[in-house]
């Protein structure tokens, strides 16, 4: 059986945030909504606290972009502070 092994290279092409990363053998991507700020720093705080993971690891909240400027705002000062946010335009739906 043949198994093809995905690249990491092909995300950090497309994510500037992942490319002073070259050697990252494990990408986590959580989806999350702009609102949920409080979340994300749970996430943060527990399982995925960088002083738990190894150099070749690296986790991402992906958020789309929000109707609400002021929102948008504290996701791009999220995004500055953590370096592990892609804000992203696209729609976020539950229904496909």
């Amino acid at each position: 059986m043949l198994k093809k092994k995905f690249s990491v290279n092909i995300f950090c092409l497309l994510y500037p945030q992942c490319l002073s990363q070259p050697r990252l053998k494990l990408v986590i991507i959580v989806c999350s909504a702009p609102q949920n700020f409080s979340a994300r720093q749970e996430i943060r705080s527990i399982w995925g606290k960088e002083s738990r993971w190894r150099k070749d690891m690296k986790k991402f909240f992906i958020i789309r972009r929000s109707s609400e400027n002021v929102t948008d705002m504290f996701v791009y000062m999220e995004k500055v502070e953590y370096g592990n946010v892609i804000h992203y335009n696209f729609t976020d739906s539950y229904l496909l």
